[in-house]
């Protein structure tokens, strides 16, 4: 795995003048006792002057954008002057880096709808599969602060995932892809999977166990998808760098409909996974972009 550094934290500048160069910064959190998530997505377009923001919560209730607990999205807003690393975004959303790639606070205020104020602290140090002129980072924390949704105050205090990227990402071409977590106290299991034919094969992600960070090296996963398509267990058989074989399996507890960008959807579902009869939560992100979701959806998902 590579090394990042702490200009990882920051901005980079584009590889070129292209469009559609993307950077891109997640949170979630979640209080798995609620079936409630959250993932606080911001979307930054430097060659158009322009980003956007998103704040989303979701429970085992609804699934679709109007329905969920909580949805507000802000496209056009400007492209700020400023580095991510101290970030104010005129939403109400801030990043702060408290300590370069190991902890960050994020805030949030749109009045009595939902505020945030959370605090992540890593758990490792961020795997990154990529990393230099595009690249893309990940990191399990512990996450620790509240959440005032609809004047109800919850206390958030588990375990979650950040993400961030850099690269060309175009609003059209074909995308079917897995993105998978399991996150406790002293370990974790990240599957990054894409669709090959006729199975999704792991293509990256590591395996946190007794403090090291192991690459995970090859593996699949297979979904199964209720009648309407989505997401109801997903099954991941993973290899690590250390020789371990790993069986997992996750039910999926809470869904949401998400479009991140036109041409990336995904279910995001907080999944239940059984990992050696150890119970852990996360998430499955079922990515897809619309063009082949409506074809597989025509063909039964083959």
């Amino acid at each position: 795995m590579n090394e990042a550094a702490p200009a990882d934290d920051s901005f980079h500048e584009p590889a070129g003048s292209d469009p559609f160069w993307t950077e891109t910064s997640w949170y979630a959190f979640s209080i798995p006792e609620r079936r409630l998530t959250g993932a606080v997505y911001p979307v930054f377009r430097p060659n158009q002057g322009v980003c956007s923001a998103g704040v989303y919560v979701w429970d085992d209730s609804a699934d679709s954008l109007h329905a969920i607990r909580y949805a507000r999205n802000w496209w056009h807003l400007p492209m700020p002057d400023h580095d991510l690393t101290e970030l104010d975004l005129p939403n109400g959303l801030s990043y702060r880096t408290l300590e370069p790639l190991k902890r960050y606070a994020v805030r949030y205020d749109d009045g009595s709808e939902l505020s945030l104020d959370l605090e992540y602290e890593a758990l490792h140090a961020p795997h990154a599969p990529m990393l230099g002129a595009t690249g893309h980072l990940d990191q399990a924390c512990r996450v620790t602060g509240s959440i005032r949704l609809h004047g109800d105050e919850l206390v958030v205090d588990g375990f979650e995932m950040r993400d961030r990227s850099w690269s060309v990402r175009k609003d059209v071409g074909p995308v079917r892809a897995g993105y998978s977590y399991l996150v406790g106290a002293d370990r974790a299991l990240l599957a990054m999977s894409i669709w090959g034919g006729d199975t999704y094969f792991v293509m990256s992600g590591y395996h946190l166990i007794e403090g090291d960070l192991v690459a995970v090296t090859g593996g699949s996963r297979r979904v199964e998808r209720d009648s309407h398509g989505r997401p109801a267990k997903v099954q991941l058989s993973v290899t690590d760098a250390a020789g371990r074989r790993l069986e997992v399996t996750g039910t999926c507890v809470n869904r949401f409909a998400f479009q991140s960008s036109p041409n990336y959807f995904a279910w995001m579902s907080m999944a239940d996974w059984e990992l050696e009869g150890e119970h852990l939560f996360g998430e499955d992100q079922d990515v897809w972009s619309p063009d082949l979701l409506r074809q597989a959806q025509r063909q039964g998902y083959g």
